[in-house]
C-alpha cells in the first residue's frame, strides 16, 4: 500500500537548513544527505509501520551511516497520509517539535 507524504512547513525548513549546512561543508555531503533522506522517505511511504513508535503517537525513522544522529518524526493517518513533523538531530534540543501537532 502506498502512502502520500506531506511535511509541516517547519519540517521543510529544517530539511532546507540541513541541506544548506552540508552544502557549505561539501557538496558531496549535501548530496549524500539528500540521497539518504530520499531513501528513508521511500521506506516510510512503502511501510510506515516498520518504524517504532516514539512518544506514543509518533513514529521515528532514523538515518543510517554518516547521518545516524538525524531522524524523521512523523505521524501516520488512516487516509494513508504520512505527515513529517520534524527532521531532528539527536543531541540538539530534544523534543522541541512536540507542540507542532
Amino acid at each position: 500500500m502506498a502512502y502520500n507524504l506531506d511535511l509541516l512547513p517547519e519540517a521543510k525548513q529544517e530539511l532546507d537548513s540541513i541541506l544548506y549546512y552540508y552544502e557549505i561543508i561539501s557538496s558531496n555531503l549535501q548530496k549524500e544527505f539528500a540521497y539518504h533522506y530520499a531513501k528513508l522517505v521511500d521506506r516510510m511511504c512503502e511501510n510506515p509501520h516498520q518504524f517504532p513508535y516514539y512518544q506514543k503517537k509518533y513514529k521515528k525513522a532514523r538515518f543510517v551511516g554518516t547521518f545516524n544522529k538525524y531522524h524523521i518524526i512523523f505521524k501516520v493517518y488512516p487516509n494513508n497520509t504520512i505527515l513529517i513533523i520534524a527532521i531532528a538531530h539527536d543531541k540538539r534540543r530534544p523534543f522541541y517539535w512536540g507542540d507542532r501537532t
